[in-house]
């Protein structure tokens, strides 16, 4: 059962397997908390080529020793065979691993989150689904967010 927590990501070593749209999404939301991020891929994209700081790119075939020496790993590939095979040797290991396509192989998930000022204090709002029903908890976070920031 997953339990809600807030990580400083510029403690750990962030490495993302992947090139595509989700996994820039992702990198683009541990850059704006100011993580240092590795990229894996044979292709990637260009708006992840774009990316100028704390981002370091090895464009080659992905194997699994490259996971050596990370804390937290983002299985982002389009493969869902090698995201089960990133996720089932991080848990054997301890590192953290979220794999974009199946929760049920994460150690860890995303929430829908939003930052908003409250009474002149920087707040973060998270909600999630538990990983069952990311449209839901992105159409709940919409909501509260509008509905805080009137």
């Amino acid at each position: 059962m997953f339990f809600p927590i807030m990580v400083d990501v510029e403690k750990f070593n962030i490495l993302v397997v992947g090139g595509g749209k989700i996994a820039y999404r992702k990198i683009n939301q541990l850059l704006k908390y100011h993580a240092k991020i590795t990229v894996i891929a044979l292709e990637v994209c260009q708006d992840i080529k774009n990316i100028k700081e704390n981002l370091y790119i090895r464009q080659k075939e992905f194997e699994i020793e490259d996971i050596k020496g990370y804390n937290i790993v983002f299985a982002a590939t389009d493969n869902i065979e090698l995201n089960a095979k990133i996720s089932k040797y991080c848990i054997s290991e301890k590192i953290l691993v979220n794999s974009v396509d199946n929760h049920k192989n994460s150690s860890f998930i995303n929430m829908g989150f939003f930052e908003t000022e409250i009474e002149d204090s920087k707040t973060i709002v998270a909600v999630s689904s538990m990983g069952k029903n990311p449209k839901k908890t992105k159409k709940l976070k919409n909501m509260m967010k509008e509905y805080l920031n009137k």
